[in-house]
């Protein structure tokens, strides 16, 4: 926390001096249940960081926004209530409403968003959704409802509408960069009073009636954590890893088991409309131009007689990966444009955790085959959350690679973005 200055404030007759405290409502959960001090100004604070807890404050955005004005600097004659209230050293007494000062901010702007509320910002963002957004996260055949269901959906699960506010923003802010760290900071705040009650009804069974709004907002979730590993710099635009914030590459797998584990209650809903189980492409399909590239791979994979078992059986386990990409490539010689938005969505679910587990220990044969996965990100540049992903994620794969293995890169890392 910065330090504040002294504010000298009157009431009635008195004069008095108010001292800043120092307690904040905007620590972690770990620490306001464990009764510690909360180093608030880091992304994970420093007392979940040394006992290794899961951080309140690690959420699925690359850097936390604080919600606290920085100082009261001016006053105003019809303030609304600040995050927080400054104990005076005083009795409390009767307030005049017309000296009360307000809180404002210095720096990024402070949305001051809290559930029920539903400023003109926040219906902006709303109809920009139902008139824009809502038409380019599916297809014209149920495009009524994401735009109208799902809305009303989330009168009920505040979550969801702040899921829904939290992405329109994101795109808003592409379409007017001159509003840019005001919508972008909007939509992490929205996202950061989403995602504890999201969590809360994700991990509770009991509340099944609740299912539709939880994966209505996953479907939001992923092209937001798109969006923001393209636009900021953070670890989301790295090779993906288990460590500090929360991955694209893993939010996708997550909805897509999420998609999986439920598909007979969630077919039965109102999002059963656009769940068809069917084959992206024929079984075994390769006669595309491109596969030339993908059988190139194979050549790192051969077993030397030096190896151990374990080098490998791991091995094995990156060429069955390797064939689950190349079955899925012909998506796009077969579907154009959308085939490559399948593949993006379906691959991270295809892989075995054993993949998954070679890719965090960056081993080199898996960050190859990580590099074609890339190069179809990169590929939908066109598609606003993807700009940028696949274009970042091939530069930290070639960057972590010895020289031996960019070769087997170079086709990807020197396609131009589109």
């Amino acid at each position: 926390m910065s330090p504040q200055p002294l504010v000298v404030e009157r009431e009635g007759s008195d004069w008095r001096i108010r001292r800043p405290h120092r307690k904040t409502r905007t620590g972690c959960n770990q620490c306001k249940r464990r009764r510690v001090k909360c180093d608030e100004r880091k992304p994970i604070c420093t007392s979940c960081e040394r006992n290794k807890l899961q951080c309140g404050l690690a959420f699925l955005t690359p850097s936390r926004v604080s919600m606290r004005p920085a100082a009261l600097q001016t006053r105003t004659s019809t303030p609304r209530p600040p995050p927080t209230t400054n104990k005076s050293l005083n009795p409390p007494t009767k307030k005049n409403t017309k000296t009360t000062p307000a809180a404002t901010t210095s720096g990024p702007p402070c949305l001051n968003i809290r559930f029920g509320d539903m400023d003109l910002r926040s219906a902006e963002i709303l109809h920009h959704y139902q008139t824009v957004v809502s038409f380019m996260i599916t297809g014209p055949k149920v495009v009524h409802v994401w735009q109208t269901t799902i809305p009303h959906m989330a009168l009920e699960h505040k979550f969801l509408m702040h899921g829904i506010l939290a992405l329109s923003a994101l795109n808003l802010s592409v379409l007017i960069p001159a509003r840019k760290d005001e919508l972008v900071t909007f939509a992490m705040i929205s996202e950061q009073l989403a995602l504890p009650p999201f969590r809360s009804y994700l991990a509770d069974d009991q509340k099944k009636g609740n299912l539709h709004a939880v994966f209505a907002f996953s479907h939001f979730v992923v092209p937001y954590m798109l969006n923001m590993s393209g636009s900021l710099e953070g670890p989301m635009g790295k090779v993906p890893s288990y460590e500090g914030q929360p991955h694209w590459f893993h939010a996708l797998r997550g909805y897509m088991a999420f998609l999986y584990n439920n598909w007979d209650a969630l077919v039965t809903g109102p999002l059963g409309y656009q769940m068809v189980k069917s084959p992206i492409t024929p079984d075994n399909k390769r006669d595309h131009p491109e596969d030339v590239h993908l059988a190139k791979i194979h050549e790192i994979l051969k077993p030397g007689p030096e190896l151990t078992a374990r080098d490998k059986w791991e091995l094995e386990v990156c060429g069955t990966a390797l064939e689950e990409l190349r079955q899925l490539w012909s998506g796009p010689y077969m579907l154009g444009k959308m085939g490559i938005v399948g593949m993006i969505y379906l691959w991270p679910s295809k892989v075995s955790k054993e993949y998954i587990s070679l890719m965090h220990k960056r081993r080199p044969e898996a960050l190859v085959i990580l590099a074609h996965y890339a190069l179809l990100v990169k590929r939908m540049n066109m598609l606003w959350y993807l700009r940028g992903v696949g274009a970042k994620l091939l530069v930290a794969i070639n960057d972590e690679l010895a020289e031996q293995y960019k070769p087997y890169v170079e086709w990807a890392m020197n396609e131009p973005v589109e």
